[in-house]
Parts: structure tokens; C-alpha cells; sequence
């Protein structure tokens, strides 16, 4: 059996073994090469048909050669689905890197540590902090956000859908694999998955489910992911899952906004923080929070890092004036050793004599070594312009007109 393969106005013909699709499967894109499949060829997924041609064993070679091969009708081929692939998606929105590439075939270390490409593993979280103690039950991670089917066109990797495959990102559907390795079965013991909807968490604590599964922290189940339609496999990807404990690094936002008695800017204007500003400031209600629970000295042995800070937004009482962010510093009004004497306990904020009046709002992160999440306090601030009266001075003014020479004496004011 041989194949006719045509590109357009190009026609090829196979003297040799046939190039058949169920080969084309078995010698999936390999995943150390950038350049898959670069044949010399134009537009080679686009307008391709084949033709089945049987040898005809009654005719002699001598023969008419016309007649020494019977060929079907040309059909269209979709070649496409042979080489396309599945990559977690770039968060540069890059496509076809070899390192976001989801390997294509289930290999027997693809579990281990010794994984040629880590790159390809996802995280799960089994929902437990492992710093506060705290566990609110384990979250779900839709694996349908993380991945998509990419094809090669003309040297260049591409979306599948812009293949024409309409709607062909919404076809996923997911399946654990077996993988028994350390004595247990990964796949099976530890996570939970709705293959329809792509939908991944880790399973409940056999023996409580109000516990964390800390059985479950480091084992690697695998999932494989395919693109289907009409019952047709478009593209596979075996995504590997690394299950943690580590806690959330999501910056705490969630603290009350502090809001500031207003300043009125003047000559001599210094801002000072009032009794209400030291309250509405004070640091317990972020020792206390449910995410740090940290007394003061284990506090600022986490959080060693200065105040930053960042207008969010400006209103300004002038219009056409503009915020100004070195017009502001806040700094810990409090020490870390609890004896040490210092009786104050609130973040200290101060304003410049020159910011510009305004409505305004500030954001400042306290930052940890790493190890815990950030945390934004938003402040808000009204800087006014002063109150002022003018009265008049009878030497240069009368009867609000100038007078001209305030030198002469009984000189009426005159109008300019």
C-alpha cells in the first residue's frame, strides 16, 4: 500500500514504506527538538489529501504503468491533529516553548525527582499552612485554566483553535493514570478528579475530614489531558502533580481601611499623628490576623523588610496638580523586643509640607523575608488647602483700589 500525498500545486509519491497516519502517532514530536517535523514543504497542513494505491499483482512489470496501481479517490487529510500538542500556558503568553511543552507519552520516571523537565509539574495545595496551623479544607484547581492545544504551522507554533478549530480549547477532558510508585498508587489515594470539567483537589483525610491529608504532601499523581471532539483525540499531555503544603503567599488585603484626620497644609505645617490616628493605626489588628498570629518579637523576625508605599489614587483639590509619592513615609512606631521600653505599638505615616492638596489613597506593604505572605494596609488621607482672610492695609490700600505713590499723604486710591 502506498500513499499520494499532495500540498497545492506539489506531488509527492512514496516508493518506499508508506508514511501512514498510525505512524505519524508512534513517532509523536519529540521533545528535545524545537524544529518537529520541518520536512521541505510549503503550507504542509493545509490542503493535504491522500490516495490509498493497491498493486495490482495480475499486471507484469512490462505493462501499461498506468494500470500497475489502482488508486482510490483523493481525500482530505487533517494532519493537524498528528502534530498537535498541549502546553501549560506561557504567563508571557508565549507558544510552543519547549520547556511548557507537556510530554506526549507516559514515561516510567515521569513521577520521580530525577524528571528530565520539571517545568511541566503543577502545584496542588492540600489547603493546610503549615506556618499558622490553619486549615480550611483543601482548594480546587481547574486544570482547564492552566493548559492549552498548540500546532505547528510553517516552522511557527500556534494556538490550535487557529487552526480553525473552533471551540476546540473547550474539549478537554481529563483522566488520572495509574501510577504506583513508593508502594502506593499515587493517582488513585490522593486526589480527586472530574475528568468533564478538569476540576483537581486533594482527597479528604481518610480518618477526619476537619484534618488536613498530610499523607498526601509530596506524592505525584499524573493526569492526562486530551483534547477530544467528535470522539477523535486531537492532542494528549501528561500533566504531573506535585501536592503541597506550603501556605498561601497571597497578600493579605483585608484589613480595614485606616483613615487619617485631615491636614491642612501651612508655612509651618507638620503632621502629627493624633490619638485617633494611633488607634486606627495600631499594629495589633495585624498581629491578630488569621493569617499571621504573631506575636510582636516573632513579628519583626519575619518581617524585616522596610515600609513601602504607593498612591493607588489622587484626587486633587487643584485641578491640573499631581501626587507625589516621595511626599509621604511611613515607618514602625514600635520596636521588636516587647521590653525595650518603646511604649508606642501603631505604623506611623508622614506628609510632607509640600504634597499637594487632594483626596488621597495610599497603599503600604510590609514585607516578610519570603516565607509568609505581604501585607498591603490602605490608608486614606484628605490634605487641604489652608483658610485664609485678607484685610486690608489702609498705607497701600483704599477702598479696595491701589493706592498709587502710599507715599503721599491723603492721596486717594487709584484704579490701575
Amino acid at each position: 500500500m502506498h500513499a499520494d500525498l499532495y500540498d497545492n500545486d506539489d506531488f509527492w509519491h512514496y516508493d518506499d514504506e508508506p508514511y501512514s497516519t498510525s505512524q505519524a502517532r508512534a513517532s509523536s514530536p519529540s521533545d528535545d527538538d524545537d524544529e518537529d517535523y520541518s520536512w521541505e514543504t510549503t503550507n504542509w497542513y493545509e490542503n493535504i489529501s491522500v490516495a490509498l494505491q493497491v498493486k495490482n499483482k495480475n499486471m507484469q512489470e512490462g505493462d501499461d504503468t498506468e494500470r500497475l496501481l489502482v488508486s482510490t479517490e483523493y481525500i482530505r487529510a487533517d494532519l493537524v491533529k498528528t502534530y498537535a500538542r498541549v502546553e501549560l500556558i506561557d504567563e508571557n503568553n508565549y507558544v510552543g516553548r519547549w520547556q511548557n511543552r507537556l510530554p506526549s507519552h507516559m514515561a516510567d520516571d515521569i513521577a520521580m525527582s530525577s524528571y528530565y523537565k520539571p517545568s511541566t509539574e503543577v502545584e496542588l495545595w492540600n489547603g493546610y499552612n503549615q506556618v499558622t496551623g490553619v486549615f480550611n479544607g483543601a482548594p480546587e484547581l481547574n486544570l482547564n485554566d492552566l493548559i492549552q492545544a498548540i500546532a505547528q504551522y510553517n516552522g511557527m507554533w500556534r494556538v490550535l483553535e487557529n487552526f480553525g478549530y473552533d471551540d476546540i480549547e473547550d474539549k478537554f477532558v481529563f483522566e488520572l493514570i495509574d501510577n504506583p510508585n513508593e508502594g502506593v498508587n499515587q493517582s488513585t489515594r490522593y486526589v480527586q478528579l472530574n475528568g468533564a470539567t478538569g476540576v483537581i483537589n486533594v482527597t479528604p483525610n481518610p480518618t477526619n475530614s476537619a484534618l488536613p491529608h498530610q499523607a498526601a504532601v509530596g506524592r505525584t499523581p499524573v493526569v492526562l489531558a486530551k483534547v477530544m471532539n467528535n470522539g477523535k483525540v486531537y492532542a494528549v499531555g501528561y500533566i504531573k502533580i506535585v501536592i503541597t503544603d506550603n501556605f498561601d503567599l497571597d497578600a493579605i488585603s483585608d484589613i480595614p481601611t485606616i483613615v487619617l484626620d485631615p491636614f491642612t497644609l501651612n508655612c509651618d505645617a507638620e503632621y502629627v499623628f493624633t490619638d485617633g490616628n494611633k488607634l486606627r493605626a495600631d499594629m495589633d489588628q495585624v498581629f491578630n490576623h488569621e493569617r499571621v498570629k504573631l506575636g510582636k518579637d516573632l513579628f519583626f523576625d519575619e518581617y524585616t523588610g522596610t515600609i513601602t508605599h504607593s498612591i493607588s489614587s489622587f484626587v486633587p483639590a487643584i485641578p491640573g496638580n499631581f501626587a507625589n509619592v516621595t511626599d509621604f513615609e511611613f515607618s514602625y512606631e514600635t520596636y521588636q523586643d516587647t521590653q525595650s521600653g518603646q511604649l508606642e505599638n501603631y505604623i506611623e505615616g508622614t506628609i510632607k509640607n509640600t504634597a499637594p492638596a487632594g483626596k488621597y489613597t495610599i497603599e503600604t506593604t510590609l514585607s516578610s523575608q519570603g516565607y509568609r505572605p505581604d501585607i498591603i494596609l490602605t490608608w486614606e488621607l484628605d490634605v487641604k488647602l489652608p483658610a485664609y482672610n485678607l484685610t486690608d492695609n489702609t498705607a497701600i490700600l483704599s477702598g479696595n483700589k491701589i493706592v498709587v505713590n502710599p507715599t503721599i499723604l491723603e492721596q486717594a486710591g487709584k484704579t490701575s
